[in-house]
């Protein structure tokens, strides 16, 4: 038998239920903010709901985007992983370019 079989606290199991509550409120949230599009705006949940108002947003989002001078000069976004993998293909390219230049040994 197990040792604490007798002593489960209904607390607990409550406590438990409000803790996995607000961690699916999180998730939900956290994915309702990953739809929406960084670079024109356009957000599928508002789009759903009505369509002119989710072309409002986007005009009004690509009007910010095109005010803002710093955006032209800005690079993309890109992902640590991917910004590694860019920088380790150039190293390699470069290697390669080098044995090809250099002359070869008979």
């Amino acid at each position: 038998m197990a040792p604490f079989a007798n002593s489960i606290d209904p607390r607990g199991i409550g406590m438990g239920a409000i803790f996995l509550g607000v961690t699916e409120l999180f998730i939900a949230l956290r994915h309702r903010v990953s739809l929406k599009c960084g670079r024109c705006g356009f957000d599928p949940v508002i789009y759903r709901r009505s369509q002119e108002e989710a072309a409002r947003l986007v005009r009004e989002h690509i009007a910010r985007r095109a005010a803002n001078p710093a955006h032209f000069l800005s690079e993309p976004v890109m992902a640590a992983g991917r910004k590694a993998a860019i920088a380790k293909s150039k190293r390699g390219e470069k290697s390669r370019r080098e044995r090809l230049d250099s002359p070869h040994q008979p």
